[in-house]
C-alpha cells in the first residue's frame, strides 16, 4: 500500500508540473475567500454555526478533545495524578481490571489501545451530534 508522499510523489511524476500544481491548489483554502452569503449567515447564526462546527472538529480531530478532557480529569502519561478525578477513581475501584472502562482511559492518555476507542468514540459522539444539528 502507498504511502501519501509516495501517491503524490507519482502524481508529480506523471502529470508533470502543471498537473501537480493543480493538485496542491486542492488543498489549499482561505477564509476570505468564503463567499459573503456564507459570511452574513455565520455572522446572523452564531449559535449555530458553532454547533455543526463543533462536530466537524469532533470527527477530524478527536484527540484535541480527548486529550484535553482525559489532563483535566488526572489521567496522566505517568499514571493517575495525584489529588486528581482518575486517582479517587483507581482508589474506589482498587484493582483496576485490564478491559474496563478506566483501564481504556489510561490508556488513551498514555497514548495505547485505548486512544483509538477513545478517540473512536468521541468521533462517533461527533456524528451523532452533526446529524441531530442538521436536523435542526
Amino acid at each position: 500500500m502507498a504511502t501519501t508522499f509516495e501517491i503524490f510523489q507519482y502524481a508529480a511524476t506523471t502529470m508533470g508540473t502543471m498537473g501537480f500544481t493543480a493538485l496542491t491548489q486542492v488543498f489549499r483554502f482561505s477564509v476570505t475567500e468564503v463567499p459573503a452569503v456564507v459570511l452574513e449567515w455565520i455572522a446572523a447564526h452564531p449559535g449555530q454555526t458553532a454547533l455543526l462546527v463543533a462536530p466537524g472538529v469532533l470527527i477530524f480531530t478527536p484527540g484535541a478533545l480527548t486529550g484535553t478532557l482525559l489532563a483535566s480529569m488526572g489521567f496522566g502519561a505517568a499514571g493517575p495524578v495525584a489529588g486528581s478525578v482518575a486517582a479517587a477513581l483507581q482508589s474506589m475501584l482498587g484493582n483496576v481490571g485490564a478491559g474496563s472502562v478506566f483501564a481504556y482511559l489510561q490508556s488513551a492518555a498514555m497514548g495505547g489501545y485505548g486512544a483509538v476507542v477513545v478517540n473512536g468514540a468521541m468521533q462517533a459522539c461527533g456524528v451523532i451530534s452533526g446529524w441531530f444539528v442538521s436536523k435542526l
